[in-house]
């Protein structure tokens, strides 16, 4: 069993999984295959291993192999019996050394170490231009003990033979290519440096290299599930730190929610449950992990006025030499829509209110929530201003149909404007895009969209919910135009959906989307019926969304994991409950992501909730203010 376990260890300390497999299992998704001491061979066995190396597998067995079938009677023909063709040898007969005697494994062709091969050459033995030779990437003597074949080529590389007594000089260490593979024979029983370095030898040949290198006392095991990798990796020295390099990729830790990359110092017995994310760099560079931790716009809790509950969805850019938040107020009956403006992105000042109630009973006499108005670049870089289509300025709105919070199916319509004020708006009499002609997923009504304008046509991008109450979904589509009034809905909406037993996994809602050249991306907060944290995706053709599978903007300290309700929480930071809503902007370098913010009421706040909620504009940023 010492001896199995030798072969395992070698492979295992090189950071590659391996599994323990019956005879039976099949082979073929297998690079390698070891079968150390494989004393028995069944009837069949031959075969089954001769087409796995045959197409391109590697087979490593040893001394003591092929000797007698699965009734333990001795195959005929000679050692290593019905292995004898696959291994491309004969096996004279074996000699038994005492328990105190060495002999010695002497390589061929004056061998080098695998590392100082890899290092001239830069290349694996397997590759053109790497070192092929026989031997090549081991020492040039191991001793061995024990067992030792007296081995007879019979078309197989000779790669070591025996260093002294009546068999110095025949062959100890074979290899037999057969058909595009190779078997390998060790027929005696080594030290463990030779092993390793086999191991290191068949690795680089098949092109398995260890995601993590190896660390001293460090255990490193790679898991995937639903094509998501896991690193596990477990600091078994009990008195040293250990420091692993887990290279340039970033990884997050799912015990700590901490991320990683490059080298890692772990504690004595410390543990790290390190889950890859193959597309952080796609995301790097539009993250925001500085939260202001502060309101920087808020309800005014007076009674008569547009919020005074609170405020929502902000939407920030740039006009005559001002910053400027379009956003919605809730004042207990509905959405309206009013301007703030600011000198610094940090210190707001109500404006007016632009889109107001109404008394003519059209679909959106009760209320209206403007979220975007069309601009006159879409890129990350570019400082958002507005864009004029037939001399007008374009804004996009929702309207619920009945008083109340978002009571009832919304539906999106377009206001204009045409001073440069911004604070006359005109609204379309009809609107533009309605729950009533989506499919199930979005006939419960429509929310937050954005329009963005790209070579002659415009695109949609909406979220909506399924008209399911109490217990309903929300995701989000898209649409392209030529008029604006005329929408065609994507055939393979939702383009970004939830995901069932995750963060979002029922809203994936109010986007908010950018390009960086030829990659779009989108901002979106997500939803699990405890709270709400700000996400992202991208794209490459904007119809084919990749999410990023962790928030970018949590919900702050406080939240409780545990509780049954949103509102259940304690009191701590502002974003506690809820930090969603996104709304980007780039300024002297800085990425400023402002979102709405949400709190259990403290007294002294400006707004109350209807659910004894404290809501208010915040904003974090890719550097510290």
């Amino acid at each position: 069993m010492d001896y199995v376990v030798q072969y395992y260890k070698a492979f295992y300390e090189q950071n590659i999984n391996i599994d323990i497999i019956h005879c039976d299992s099949d082979f073929s998704k297998y690079k390698v295959v070891l079968s150390p001491l494989m004393y028995m061979v069944k009837e069949g066995m031959d075969e089954k291993l001769k087409a796995y190396v045959k197409n391109g597998g590697r087979f490593v067995t040893t001394v003591f192999s092929g000797i007698v079938d699965e009734n333990d009677l001795v195959h005929l023909g000679g050692y290593p019996g019905k292995l004898r063709e696959l291994l491309g040898i004969w096996v004279e007969e074996v000699d038994a050394l005492p328990a105190d005697k060495r002999n010695s494994i002497v390589m061929a062709n004056g061998t080098v170490p695998l590392s100082e091969v890899m290092a001239n050459s830069g290349k694996p033995p397997s590759e053109e231009g790497g070192a092929r030779r026989a031997g090549v990437g081991f020492d040039s003597e191991y001793p061995c003990r024990m067992l030792c074949d007296i081995i007879h080529p019979e078309g197989a590389e000779v790669l070591a033979t025996y260093g002294s007594d009546f068999y110095k000089g025949i062959p100890c260490v074979t290899k037999n290519t057969y058909g595009q593979g190779a078997a390998y024979y060790v027929g005696t029983f080594p030290d463990d440096s030779f092993v390793t370095h086999l191991a290191q030898n068949i690795l680089a040949e098949v092109g398995i290299s260890p995601e993590i290198s190896p660390v001293a006392g460090v255990e490193i095991t790679k898991r995937e599930k639903d094509g998501v990798e896991f690193n596990f990796i477990l600091n078994h020295n009990t008195d040293s730190t250990a420091t692993v390099d887990i290279g340039a990729d970033t990884y997050y830790d799912i015990l700590s929610g901490e991320h990683y990359t490059g080298e890692v110092e772990m504690q004595p017995r410390d543990v790290l449950v390190l889950k890859k994310k193959p597309d952080y760099a796609e995301i790097k560079n539009y993250l925001t992990p500085h939260k202001y931790g502060k309101p920087i716009f808020s309800g005014s809790g007076v009674d008569g006025t547009y919020n005074k509950h609170g405020v929502d969805c902000p939407f920030v850019f740039r006009h005559n030499n001002k910053f400027y938040m379009l956003h919605v107020g809730f004042d207990g009956i509905g959405y309206q829509t009013a301007l703030a403006t600011s000198n610094d992105l940090l210190d707001w000042q109500e404006l007016a209110v632009v889109l107001t109630r109404d008394n003519n009973k059209n679909w959106d006499s009760v209320g209206a929530g403007g979220t975007w108005i069309l601009k006159e670049d879409d890129s990350i870089h570019a400082v958002p201003t507005l864009k004029k289509v037939d001399g007008k300025y374009w804004m996009v709105y929702h309207s619920y149909p009945d008083e109340g919070y978002e009571a009832g199916p919304a539906q999106i319509g377009l206001a204009w404007c045409e001073d440069e004020d911004l604070l006359t708006w005109h609204k379309l009499e009809k609107p533009i895009f309605s729950y009533k002609d989506g499919a199930e997923w979005e006939r419960g009504g429509l929310y937050k969209a954005c329009i963005l304008e790209k070579d002659g046509t415009y695109y949609m991008y909406y979220n909506a919910k399924n008209n399911k109450p109490h217990s309903w979904h929300e995701q989000i589509g898209m649409a392209t135009s030529k008029d604006m009034l005329n929408w065609t809905r994507h055939e393979g909406n939702p383009i970004v959906p939830t995901v069932p037993d995750t963060w979002d996994a029922w809203f994936v809602a109010d986007p908010y989307v950018v390009h960086d050249g030829n990659k779009w991306v989108m901002y979106y907060y997500g939803f699990n019926r405890k709270t709400a944290q700000e996400g992202i995706a991208y794209s490459y053709d904007m119809f084919n969304w990749t999410k990023y599978d962790e928030p970018i903007i949590s919900s702050g300290k406080g939240y409780n994991r545990n509780i049954t309700h949103p509102f259940e929480i304690a009191e701590h930071e502002l974003d506690t409950q809820f930090a969603h809503k996104p709304s980007v902007l780039k300024w002297n370098g800085i990425l400023y992501h402002f979102y709405v913010a949400s709190r259990i009421y403290r007294e002294g706040d400006k707004g109350k909730g209807l659910w004894n909620d404290f809501r208010s504009v915040t904003v974090a940023t890719s550097k510290s203010l």
